[in-house]
């Protein structure tokens, strides 16, 4: 998917979040449509989503590296926003 931010000129302002049909902060178009959601609902819910979505090993142990992989897309994804945000994205 790809992420567009409500800071973008390419995102609509009645985009409207999935979750609580608040304003949507940020929307990601896939193949089969888009997924706008709100900052608040992106930490609250989004969470429950993947969990829901993933298919859950039977052990602790795999369940903690799944976790643990997951934790480290979520810390990627945010330092690559940041990075975008930041000067080094213009030098």
């Amino acid at each position: 998917m790809t992420p567009i931010y409500a800071s973008d000129e390419t995102v609509k302002k009645t985009e409207c979040c999935v979750a609580c049909g608040h304003a949507a902060t940020a929307t990601w178009h896939g193949e089969a449509g888009s997924i706008s959601v709100c900052g608040p609902c992106a930490v609250e819910v989004l969470p429950n989503l993947i969990a829901d979505a993933v298919d859950l090993p039977r052990t602790w142990s795999s369940v903690k590296s799944l976790v643990t992989y997951t934790e480290g897309k979520l810390w990627r994804a945010i330092t690559c926003r940041l990075y975008r945000g930041s000067d080094h994205a213009t030098n």
